[in-house]
């Protein structure tokens, strides 16, 4: 199933690893303006902009220390569960953009149509070899 976007759209691959694609009718302005619009933002923070729409919708942007993940990759999940003061108190599958040391998520996009973030179960989270 795909879930669109403004800007991208997600779609999960055989192998149950989240593609984030290029929305269709993104033009190259509309593209050059929303990086101007975020040349100030980290690289996170411009790709939280970038999929805004999900994380306002079901997404959640999961801190690496809340699954004691050793890593800066960017990572999403849309089985997050908070209890009242918004503590995360339990992550499920998570999804974790691996290349993040060596592309931009936003500019890979941009230029090459999609990323893929990598699936990660909760029982694998302390066995995996993050990239820090």
């Amino acid at each position: 199933m795909i879930e669109r976007g403004s800007y991208v759209n997600f779609e999960t691959d055989k192998d149950g690893d989240l593609v984030i694609s290029l929305a269709k009718g993104i033009t190259k302005k509309a593209r050059k303006e929303f990086m101007e619009n975020t040349s100030e933002c980290d690289a996170d923070t411009r790709f939280m902009e970038l999929i805004d729409d999900f994380l306002c919708n079901g997404w959640t942007w999961v801190f690496p220390e809340d699954i004691g993940a050793l890593t800066s990759a960017p990572i999403i999940s849309k089985e997050v569960i908070e209890n009242d003061d918004g503590d995360v108190i339990d992550v499920g599958i998570v999804y974790s953009y691996d290349m993040y040391a060596i592309y931009d998520p936003v500019q890979e996009i941009f230029s090459e149509g999609k990323i893929v973030m990598t699936k990660y179960e909760p029982e694998d989270y302390n066995d995996v070899d993050w990239v820090s």
